[in-house]
């Protein structure tokens, strides 16, 4: 009777530690997926700040050249034929730049955290080279607008 008593209080010993073993390990899993999930919202967070800067530089790129456009319409008005053909020419030219914006503040508007790193470097891409078009039809125009009032 002992041994079958010694037998049992072993059998639920043995029991009671691997019950507080897994409960253990189940609290560890927790923890695990917690900071999984932290690192996941981190990386979210960063991919959703990064492209809200783009798309704000994009906009602000995009609505400089809108109002340079709406000035050159405004002073094509009083131009004499061989400038006001010259600005309808910087003018198409500042249009197809506003499309490259538009195209890109697209894509930039649907990338996924997966499809980031490659629409934000064809971004930075696109967008220095529109501001470097855009400074050097500004100075152009410039130029030409100086030309026609002397």
């Amino acid at each position: 009777m002992i041994k079958a008593m010694t037998a049992v209080l072993r059998i639920a010993t043995f029991l009671l530690l691997t019950y507080a073993l897994l409960s253990l390990s189940a609290c560890e899993s927790k923890k695990d997926s917690q900071t999984a999930a932290n690192e996941q919202q981190e990386i979210k967070e960063k991919f959703d700040k990064q492209r809200d800067e783009v798309k704000a530089e994009l906009e602000e790129l995009g609505r400089s050249i809108d109002q340079k456009i709406k000035s050159i319409e405004e002073k094509m008005k009083d131009a004499s034929d061989e400038t006001r053909r010259r600005l309808t020419e910087a003018n198409q030219e500042l249009q197809e730049e506003r499309i490259k914006v538009d195209r890109s503040l697209d894509e930039v508007k649907n990338a996924t955290e997966e499809t980031w790193s490659d629409v934000r470097e064809g971004t930075r891409k696109t967008f220095q080279e529109v501001k470097s078009d855009f400074t050097e039809l500004g100075n152009r125009i410039a130029d030409l607008l100086d030309s026609e009032s002397k």
